[in-house]
């Protein structure tokens, strides 16, 4: 008895989630090998660093330019203070891994998710601080995250709200 085939719309988002880490992957083999370089003097190899900073960023800044236009997508933006641990919360959703270390960063993540019995593809895009003009238009759904114990990082996250709702109205 062969197993059931996954449906196509599965298929191609975990194509589209391997082809994005993969890059990834492959710009972080790239700067690990142009980095052990010690031949190669200082200014040409921080250039070439430089670069593959730029080629990585300007690829999670467009990760929805990668995704076929039959793939449907919910598109989350996670929003908070630096000591919110926003990024520990969207690496234990999208890998299944708690990561305390602190490091606070704007991060894209693909993952795959099922809604009412139906594969979609999650882009979540996070941001430190007020949310840019670009993530209020992008996103479909908005996550706020800040610091429980916190009442200054209450307060910031409630301004971010206030932001997001007026770019969101200037949109129209």
């Amino acid at each position: 008895m062969s197993s059931p085939q996954p449906d196509s719309e599965e298929t191609c988002i975990q194509d589209v989630m391997a082809q994005f880490y993969s890059f990834l992957d492959s710009v972080n083999t790239l700067r690990t090998f142009v980095d052990s370089l010690q031949e190669l003097p200082d200014s040409p190899r921080l250039d070439i660093l430089e670069m593959l900073d730029n080629i990585e960023s300007q690829y999670k800044e467009n990760q929805e330019w990668f995704v076929p236009r039959d793939v449907q997508d919910i598109r989350i933006g996670v929003v908070g203070t630096p000591e919110s641990l926003k990024t520990a919360l969207v690496t234990l959703f999208v890998e299944g891994v708690l990561e305390m270390d602190g490091d606070e960063r704007d991060g894209r993540s693909k993952s795959k998710i099922t809604v009412d019995g139906k594969c979609k593809l999650l882009l979540v895009r996070e941001e430190s601080g007020s949310p840019s003009r670009q993530l209020c238009q992008w996103a479909d759904v908005l996550l706020l995250v800040f610091h429980y114990w916190n009442y200054t990082s209450l307060q910031r996250v409630t301004e971010f709200y206030r932001d997001f709702r007026q770019n969101r109205e200037n949109q129209d």
